[in-house]
């Protein structure tokens, strides 16, 4: 299946790299973005951003006729995800009224696959294996249980005849990503210590955790699979089936940076969320994904490379 028209419903770090990746294959690919309140950072002049309302995305379905639809709109992080009404109004909510628009237009006629973005954190409960997309949801955190709503409304319009595939995606990360998230924060903070900006102390939260990071390049590979091969209907977990504890991750981010001075982790309270957790340990198992081909291109050791790199020329 080949991507002729892509229209993205969302904006921000996963939407950026994967209009960047898009591009790069195909510079003639036609891309549109429909936005909600911030626009896309990407400078290309070969995406069309339109602000998100009933009218506005009616037109573009009737007009643009996409052939491939990514929804990603939402609000990743997951502390930010206090109150219920803001946590489904921004996970779900918006992304079913962008639904119910194009299951009442033409789209059938022309669209070939609707990609909506999910979470690891619809799982919740810890599980001492990897997590298989079968397994249980249940949710233990607001932003969980919003994502768990986002689910139920994709299969409700897959059985209402849009062809949706559903992504859990887990851990990514990489350049340019957003200094509130784990990875990303460490390896500014070393960078910053590198620059003389800040004594060798690292502001940590809890490093008993246990995460499975994929890189942001490895992802869009894994969506551009999906659209190509996904199966309708189906669940895929996004990640590189690699797991490592927090402590562990700060310990190779220091090695890779090579620091001449010795770094200490000073551990805050605020950092650690004890109302609106993820579970301790997400693992994903990724068969299904690798059984349709797929494989990781950047070991972690390469995105912490990649997100230092970034902070030094940004710091």
């Amino acid at each position: 299946m080949t991507i002729n028209r892509l229209l993205i419903f969302g904006t921000g770090f996963i939407a950026n790299n994967y209009i960047n990746h898009c591009i790069a294959e195909d510079p003639s690919r036609q891309i549109k973005v429909i936005f909600n309140k911030h626009m896309i950072s990407s400078d290309s002049s070969k995406v069309e951003q339109i602000l998100m309302n009933e009218d506005s995305v009616r037109e573009i379905i009737e007009s643009f006729q996409p052939t491939n639809i990514l929804c990603l709109h939402g609000n990743s992080f997951v502390p930010n995800c206090l109150k219920i009404r803001d946590a489904i109004e921004d996970n779900a909510l918006k992304t079913m009224d962008f639904l119910e628009i194009v299951h009442n237009s033409d789209a059938k006629a022309f669209l070939e696959k609707i990609l909506i973005i999910g979470s690891a954190s619809e799982y919740g409960k810890y599980y001492k294996e990897a997590i298989r997309e079968n397994y249980p949801l249940h949710a233990t955190s607001l932003y969980g249980l919003s994502k768990i709503s986002l689910y139920n409304a994709s299969m409700y319009y897959f059985d209402r005849g849009l062809p949706v595939v559903y992504v859990r995606q887990f851990n990514t990360t990489g350049a340019d990503q957003r200094d509130c998230f784990v990875l990303s924060s460490f390896c500014k903070q070393i960078v910053e210590i590198e620059k003389g900006i800040k004594t060798p102390e690292i502001l940590v939260g809890d490093l008993s955790q246990e995460r499975d990071f994929i890189d942001i390049r490895d992802t869009c590979l894994a969506y551009s699979l999906l659209f190509e091969k996904g199966k309708i209907g189906e669940v895929y977990n996004v990640s590189s089936g690699e797991l490592i504890m927090i402590k562990d991750l700060l310990d190779l981010i220091i090695r890779v940076a090579d620091l001449d001075v010795d770094v200490n982790a000073s551990h805050r309270e605020d950092l650690c969320s004890t109302e609106n957790v993820l579970s301790r340990r997400l693992h994903a198992d990724i068969t299904k994904l690798r059984n349709l081909g797929f494989k990781t291109k950047y070991q972690l050791s390469d995105i912490v490379l990649s997100s230092l790199n970034y902070w030094r020329k940004n710091v």
